[in-house]
């Protein structure tokens, strides 16, 4: 005997990583905030906080850019 409903759901493989994609992003920006709020409060010198959010940007920019770039390829 059949079940009266066959309820299937499938959800492309490509959707799946492109929302995980949208919600690294997400975490990665609430995490920039949070951290550039710290660092811009509770920092005692103007000129290390400054070189220490360009570092944090130019190290972490690329790694997110290349994990848009993959998704592109999945």
């Amino acid at each position: 005997m059949e079940p009266l409903l066959q309820n299937t759901v499938t959800i492309p493989v490509q959707t799946l990583v492109t929302f995980g994609f949208y919600g690294a992003v997400a975490v990665y920006l609430i995490f920039t905030t949070v951290l550039y709020f710290h660092w811009s409060q509770y920092s005692t010198d103007g000129g290390v906080s400054r070189i220490t959010t360009l570092a944090y940007l130019f190290t972490t920019l690329p790694l997110i850019t290349i994990l848009g770039v993959a998704t592109l390829f999945i």
